[in-house]
Formats: C-alpha cells, sequence, structure tokens
C-alpha cells in the first residue's frame, strides 16, 4: 500500500518541518509499469495473476484515496484519480501475461469502462455482453466519465493475439470482436458530438435572442461560431476521441494472417484505403499493412481462391494472384506515393524489398 507506507514519511516530515512524502499519480504508474514488465518476464510461469491481482490493488487503492477521502487532496494537494494512462498500463499488465485469463481480465475491464463510460451519457450500452466475474466493475464504478482510447483497445486486441493458450483462428475472432466494439464506440462518440454541438447552437441562440440581436444583424457571429463547436467535443484529461488507426488494423491484420485467413486480410486492407480515400488519415495503409496481406497470401498455397468460378484461379495459383494482385495495388502511383511518404525513403524501400519477395516466395 503506497500511501500507508508513505505515511512514515509524511509523519518526519512534518515533524522536521520539512515537506512531507507522498506518493502522487506518477508514482503510481510508475510502480503498474514495472508489475506490465516483470509479468512479461514472467509469462512462463505461475506469476501473472500475481501480477494482475497487484496491478487492480493499487488501481483501487488510488481509487479509493481519491474518492473516499478527500483529506488526501486537502492535505497534501495531491490529485489521485487515475487517468486513462493509468486503466491502460492495467491492461498492459494483464495483457503482458499471454495467458487467456489475462485477455479476459483486460477485457473485463475495457467493457467495465464502457459501461461506466456510456451510463454518464446517453444510455447504457453492452449491458449485455458477457463479462469475466471479476471486481473491475467496483473498480470502474468509482470513476464515471474516463473514456477509453487508442491504446486501450489496441491493448486489449493485442492480449487477444498473443495469446499462447488458443488457436491462431480463435485469437483473430476475439480481436474482431474488440474491434467491433471499438467502432460501435466510435460511433457513440460521434452520436455524443452531433448532441453536444446541436445543445451548444441552441443555447448560442438563444442567448444572442435574449440580447434582442438575430442571426443576421450579428454578421454571421452566430453562425461561424456555431461552426467552430461542430468541431469536437471539449477536450479534457478524461475525454478522448478514440477511433482506430492504422496500427490497430494492422494488429488486425496480422490476427487474421497468422489465421490463415488471406482473404479477410485483403478485405480489410481495401477498406483501410476506401476511408483513407474518403478523407480518414489516421487509417492511411501503409507498407507494413502492405506486407501482411502479401505474406498471408504468400504462406497460403494449397488452399483458397479470389474466383471459384475459375479453376486456374484456386489453390496455390489463386494465391499467388492475389498476391501479386495487391502488389500491383501498392505499386499504382497514388498509393505507393502516400506509403513510401509514411515510412522514409530508408524503410520505404526495405518495406517494398520485402513485398516483392512474398509475391516472388508465393
Amino acid at each position: 500500500n503506497l500511501v500507508s507506507d508513505a505515511s512514515t514519511f509524511d509523519q518526519g516530515g512534518e515533524q522536521g518541518g520539512g515537506m512531507p512524502i507522498v506518493p502522487d499519480l506518477i508514482s503510481y504508474n510508475t510502480v503498474l509499469h514495472c508489475l506490465a514488465m516483470a509479468n512479461s518476464s514472467s509469462s512462463r510461469n505461475k506469476n501473472s495473476s500475481y501480477y494482475s491481482d497487484q496491478a487492480e490493488e493499487l488501481l483501487k487503492e488510488m481509487i479509493l484515496q481519491s474518492n473516499d477521502n478527500m483529506q488526501y487532496w486537502e492535505r497534501y494537494g495531491v490529485d489521485l484519480r487515475p487517468r486513462i494512462e493509468t486503466y491502460n498500463t492495467v491492461l498492459n499488465v494483464h495483457a503482458k501475461s499471454r495467458t487467456t485469463m489475462g485477455a479476459r481480465r483486460a477485457e473485463s475491464l475495457l467493457r467495465s469502462l464502457l459501461n461506466t463510460t456510456n451510463d454518464s451519457h446517453v444510455h447504457t450500452r453492452y449491458s449485455n455482453e458477457p463479462t469475466e466475474t471479476s471486481s473491475n466493475e467496483a473498480i470502474a464504478s468509482k470513476d464515471v466519465g474516463i473514456q477509453p482510447d487508442d491504446i486501450s483497445f489496441n491493448t486489449v486486441m493485442d492480449a487477444w493475439i498473443r495469446n499462447r493458450e488458443i488457436s491462431s483462428r480463435e485469437a483473430a475472432e476475439k480481436a474482431e470482436a474488440i474491434f467491433n466494439l471499438f467502432e460501435e464506440q466510435q460511433e457513440q462518440q460521434e452520436h455524443q458530438r452531433l448532441q453536444f454541438n446541436q445543445e451548444q447552437i441552441y443555447v448560442e441562440q438563444q442567448q444572442s435572442t435574449d440580447k434582442g440581436f438575430s442571426t443576421d444583424e450579428t454578421n454571421g457571429d452566430v453562425t461561424t461560431s456555431n461552426n467552430k463547436m461542430r468541431s469536437s467535443l471539449p477536450q479534457n484529461e478524461f475525454y478522448h476521441n478514440a477511433k482506430p488507426t492504422t496500427s490497430t488494423y494492422n494488429a488486425l491484420l496480422s490476427a487474421h494472417a497468422r489465421a490463415n485467413n488471406p482473404q479477410r486480410c485483403e478485405s480489410l486492407l481495401q477498406r483501410m484505403r476506401n476511408l483513407y480515400i474518403g478523407g480518414n488519415v489516421d487509417v492511411r495503409p501503409n507498407l507494413i499493412s502492405f506486407g501482411i496481406v502479401l505474406d498471408a497470401w504468400a504462406k497460403n498455397t494449397g488452399r483458397g481462391s479470389y474466383n471459384e468460378g475459375n479453376r486456374a484461379n484456386s489453390g496455390a495459383k489463386g494465391s499467388a494472384r492475389r498476391a501479386e494482385s495487391v502488389l500491383r495495388d501498392l505499386l499504382s502511383t497514388k498509393d505507393l506515393e502516400n506509403v513510401m511518404d509514411s515510412g522514409g525513403n530508408t524503410g520505404a524501400a526495405n518495406g517494398i524489398l520485402v513485398c516483392y519477395n512474398s509475391v516472388i516466395n508465393a
């Protein structure tokens, strides 16, 4: 218990007239990070549950100190409210175990955060989703309003992808379920953003009416202000406009590649390209994206096809042709220009060489 351990330092500091020494947010986050590192190095033995238990106990301690003991803030001026970085580190402790139990605990904590987050906004979602029986609901319920970010979802996806105790196919299915949850959360946030904008527009219009002005008389000032408000919800240390990124998609691509599902890989890559062309720069495919898909087709020799009505395109030949088709897409002027722009000249050159080798191996 960091707080009780620090009490002796506090007493000594006050008795000597000096500054009391108490743990702060950085202290807790540092210890949690150490637990994650320790869990990573001990993932082959039975200590993983111990580190996960310790991480959750520290998180509970932070929440109790910040919510139930206001004297801590009044006496020391230290804010122990966990931020999303704290939750993400706890998620990482679970994920580092590379076990089914660790992945379940990580997913349970994520879902608990989503439940409490959405309870505090429009309506409760995911209430019917199955969760692992644990103390995570109690943890999250003490801190309504903390919103998961992209790191939160990516960490839980990684927990399932790197799980040593399940098949590659099951890992890919679990990772895609988290990915779908991520997209649902993004839609929910977009709904909240639109609702917030409408409320703010109404408030400003009422204020302008109360002052005796119309929109035309203010020379468009109200309209200008409303356009600014349409950009996003107010940002603070507890709110995060989370949405899938290129890293999120690449993790899912890798999971399906390991599960020997190049068809799903290619469909995800095409989806990334369509989103990027539509203006979503956060999911721009890079050389890693194309490389994963090419490697998936190259290792798919002997099964699958891309045209069931043509025997020449089935099996190993079908996989090779699909790999070549993906490479041609990569080498199209626009795609190559954008992909190379994200990796630097040296990295791009090496990456393209790897892509060529994948097609040759196919």
